[in-house]
């Protein structure tokens, strides 16, 4: 079969600049021919058996890919976190890489990590060729390097974005503590003193601002409790005390910034005041640089409510 280049290209393309020998062979290419590539310059050598397109950009992805084939395992810690959009940890410089514990060993611009389990149900494997550790392992593998809070924080994040359900992360925490894996009784305090039945945080400022009240004495909100507008429509107020119809929103200036947004904003305010609602907005920076007095003032605020006879779940 003659060579294909019009295919190497395509194959080129879709594992951002990464091909292996394998792949080569399939397309027709003979040993002269692979060896053609690198003679001009087309392709560089980056392993045994492993090319990389010179056409090709070079990113962060591609070196995580590459970590994958010359190690035959699974971008994780860091690295997994990076690739899957989770808050709160920068990519390393290097890629994290995971092979079972019996496999062999590969040298490389990544840093090795070893595991005694390594099943094919906490793995993801990407169209682009990365193979990553799932979201509820990746969780796990975190929680030694960035301690309880920050995993809590992502926790919520993979919950929120239906990344993870809570039973999938106690089955991870459950096949890691068998295996005597160091983090496990960290990470199965991360889940146990999460409520089953509570809705996830949607950001980590308003889970920082959840902790910091309930260390108050705070009453835990109701998170994204449901209320009917007079028009029919439900708007779900970020934290909640119906029986004192208090709310509070916390306003992310990545989305609530925007002019539309803001309008928006006003005319719910408005729309829970007539029902009787006392809505609080809160911004970032309230969070971030004044946590403590934003607490104390929400604290009074709330104080001040008169608790109804009975939980409200909605508009009266």
């Amino acid at each position: 079969m003659p060579f294909d280049q019009r295919a190497l290209a395509q194959l080129s393309a879709r594992f951002r600049g990464v091909v292996d020998l394998h792949q080569l062979r399939l397309l027709g290419a003979t040993h002269h021919q692979v060896k053609g590539l690198i003679r001009t310059g087309r392709y560089d050598r980056v392993g045994i058996g492993l090319y990389r397109s010179t056409e090709h950009p070079h990113s962060p992805e591609q070196d995580a890919l590459i970590a994958c084939k010359l190690t035959g395992g699974a971008t994780s810690h860091g690295t997994a976190s990076w690739l899957s959009g989770l808050r709160g940890v920068p990519r390393p410089e290097l890629p994290h890489v995971t092979v079972h514990h019996r496999h062999r060993l590969a040298l490389g611009p990544f840093i090795l990590h070893r595991s005694t389990l390594l099943p094919a149900d906490h793995l993801v494997h990407r169209r682009d060729g990365i193979v990553t550790t799932s979201p509820c392992r990746t969780a796990f593998d975190l929680v030694s390097i960035i301690g309880l809070d920050r995993t809590e924080s992502i926790v919520e994040q993979l919950l929120d974005e239906r990344k993870c359900t809570l039973p999938g992360l106690r089955r991870v925490a459950a096949q890691m503590r068998a295996q005597g894996r160091a983090g496990s009784a960290a990470f199965t305090e991360v889940l146990d003193r999460r409520p089953a039945w509570a809705r996830p945080v949607d950001s980590d400022l308003e889970l920082r601002l959840v902790k910091a009240l309930m260390s108050r004495g705070v009453a835990e909100p109701v998170r994204q409790h449901p209320i009917e507008l007079p028009g029919g429509k439900i708007v779900h107020p970020d934290l909640a005390w119906p029986a004192q119809r208090f709310a509070v929103e916390v306003n992310h200036v990545t989305w609530h910034g925007r002019a539309e947004q803001s309008r928006y904003d006003a005319w719910r305010y408005r729309q829970l005041r007539l029902l009787g609602w006392h809505v609080e907005p809160v911004s970032d920076t309230d969070i971030s640089v004044r946590l403590e007095s934003t607490c104390t003032e929400l604290a009074e605020l709330l104080a001040r409510r008169p608790a109804e006879p009975r939980d409200i779940r909605g508009a009266a």
